[in-house]
């Protein structure tokens, strides 16, 4: 579909499908790799060759991690505010996508380039 009739039908808020009602709320689906933790991949599909642990970004398996709360740092916010040079916080698990600049920012351009792409 086109982005004005996306927009419509977000804007409704629903969408019958013969006889289901389905709610429509907008979702950018951004997969992460758990081998090592990158967006944009599966494990499956994992090319990097180095495991990458989601909690503390270091070069073991979740299962193997000692790291505490406060020890925690995602690999992607460590590596875009290295290679961006911004300040943001790196003091969470990789899979915590509500405190996650990176994933937030991936989002935000894959939603952008699926409009413009319309």
């Amino acid at each position: 579909m086109n982005s004005v009739t996306f927009k419509k039908i977000l804007n409704i808020g629903k969408l019958t499908i013969g006889l289901d009602n389905c709610v429509v709320y907008e979702s950018i689906s951004v997969p992460r790799c758990f081998n090592c933790n990158s967006f944009q991949h599966t494990s499956k599909f994992c090319k990097n060759g180095s495991v990458s642990c989601p909690l503390c970004a270091g070069e073991h398996g979740v299962k193997e991690c000692r790291a505490r709360n406060n020890e925690y740092k995602c690999s992607n916010c460590f590596m875009l505010k290295n290679k961006q040079n911004i300040s943001i916080d790196i003091n969470h698990a990789a899979w915590e996508y509500n405190k996650c600049h990176a994933y937030k920012q991936l989002s935000k351009k894959l939603k952008s380039e699926f409009l413009s792409s319309q």
